[in-house]
């Protein structure tokens, strides 16, 4: 089993537990995110739309990563790199799959693998410096969503 596939299952047992169920996204939104993005997705990202792309709630609250809200996270993104008082340019490669209350954001670059570095920028904490590595993995971003204790800053 790889780390996605691990994660994936811890994914779904937290929101059996949940009043939440999980709902994933049928192949034609995968591949409209595709279209989108002008790029395959990396597998990691695919396997977890299958599994919650369309709802992942009781993991993801407060967090908008939710097809089809997705297409619209990049342009929410730009904005706040722009409006920094450093400002920034979100790179061309950088895939928004995750916003968190309108002021954070999560990305991962479409062309560094399977399971890509997430990077992250956070309005007020991150204006000087723009993006951010996160973790290491899309894997580990969504271990940390399930043990919030384990993400280091």
């Amino acid at each position: 089993m790889t780390a996605i596939d691990d994660v994936l299952v811890h994914f779904a047992e937290k929101a059996k537990k949940s009043h939440y169920p999980l709902e994933g996204c049928s192949e034609n939104e995968i591949q409209e995110l595709e279209q989108f993005a002008g790029s395959p997705l990396p597998q990691a990202y695919v396997k977890f739309l299958r599994l919650a792309g369309r709802n992942s709630a009781a993991v993801t609250i407060g967090t908008d990563c939710y097809y089809p809200l997705i297409l619209e996270l990049r342009e929410v993104a730009v904005e706040l790199l722009a409006e920094a008082p450093r400002p920034s340019i979100l790179p061309d490669n950088m895939f928004v799959f995750s916003m968190h209350q309108g002021y954070a954001f999560c990305c991962f670059p479409l062309d560094e693998g399977e399971d890509p570095p997430v990077y992250r920028f956070i309005q007020h904490i991150d204006d000087f410096t723009g993006l951010r590595l996160a973790v290491p993995t899309f894997s580990e971003y969504l271990e940390g969503l399930l043990h919030p204790t384990k993400v280091k800053d």
